[in-house]
């Protein structure tokens, strides 16, 4: 039996695709899979309005620079600007977008296999493929 990818996530095989997932194994039989797509989430909502919100917090900071006086004030101002920046970087880095892979399987729309490893990602993409072109 050749094998395409044995990693932690999943196992592909000329004839599977096996996906491991926290509570259970689900298994493919490559002859019926079709329309395979990759598809990636988008980037986590709270995490870009932070960025937004710093990102205005700026502006307000650049258009109020002449009216603060103390070091106290620029002290406040840079923490209004500071804090939606570092909680923009915490959720986006804490929950990075998924990579997805989409296919037809017996007639039906299923998600293959999901992970925020982009590395790994392609690696089972990649076995996935050659798998796919093996089958003739």
């Amino acid at each position: 039996m050749v094998t395409y990818y044995l990693g932690p996530s999943a196992h592909i095989t000329e004839r599977i695709f096996q996906v491991r997932l926290p509570d259970r194994y689900l298994s493919y039989d490559l002859r019926d899979l079709a329309q395979v797509r990759c598809g990636r989430s988008a980037p986590d909502a709270t995490g870009v309005r932070y960025g937004g919100a710093c990102g205005l917090a700026a502006l307000l900071a650049v258009v109020a620079g002449p009216y603060l006086h103390s070091a106290q004030e620029w002290v406040v101002a840079a923490a209004v600007v500071a804090t939606p920046g570092v909680l923009s970087v915490v959720c986006l880095h804490t929950r990075p977008p998924q990579w997805t892979l989409h296919a037809r399987y017996r007639g039906r729309r299923v998600r293959l296999y999901t992970s925020a490893d982009l590395q790994q990602f392609e690696q089972v993409k990649q076995g996935l493929l050659r798998a796919l072109e093996g089958r003739g």
